[in-house]
């Protein structure tokens, strides 16, 4: 499956983009990693975002305040191009956690 693979590469090359961010290399890294996302169905697109939650997890509990600073603009960008603002959010996820208790 094409998730397992891509995952795989995050995992190996995780820590070698994080430290090679300012060098020539770690640039293109990413951009072929996206790439490789982008490639995907949507399926697998979400089978590789739940995969890769508990990262994401784990980075906003080591420093939320950066991550709460360099993640806001892009999830209000999403949100307004959805045609949905915070408090429209909160309600949505409000009523899927009602729906799955």
């Amino acid at each position: 499956m094409r998730v397992y693979s891509l995952k795989e590469e995050v995992i190996k090359y995780g820590k070698t983009v994080c430290s090679t961010h300012a060098m020539k290399g770690g640039k293109i890294m990413i951009e072929d990693l996206k790439h490789k996302f982008d490639n995907l169905g949507d399926e697998e697109k979400i089978e590789f975002m739940k995969l890769i939650m508990p990262s994401f997890r784990e980075i906003f509990r080591k420093n939320p305040e950066k991550m709460m600073a360099e993640m806001m603009p892009f999830c209000e960008d999403m949100m307004k191009s959805c045609g949905m603002d915070m408090q429209g959010m909160m309600k949505m996820m409000g009523m899927m956690g009602k729906q799955k208790t």
